[in-house]
């Protein structure tokens, strides 16, 4: 299973991404967990990073829940 929420911040995306990954045993990420640089304020990583951690993390997992704005 693979489901992909998109949307507004504030609209409640990431609890019901949380609830979707515990009721189906889904792998759960958060866009911004590999998007902005760890320890710093509004820093993109670059493209090939963010790729990268997205190819890993779809690789590791056959079945997920992925929340972003």
């Amino acid at each position: 299973m693979h489901i992909l929420v998109f949307g507004n911040s504030g609209a409640g995306k990431s609890t019901l991404c949380r609830d979707l990954a515990s009721k189906y045993s889904l792998q759960h990420l958060d866009l911004d967990s590999i998007v902005w640089e760890p320890q710093k304020v509004a820093v993109q990583r670059s493209m090939n990073d963010i790729h990268g951690s997205l190819d890993e993390f779809l690789d590791a997992h056959s079945a997920w829940v992925i929340v972003g704005d």
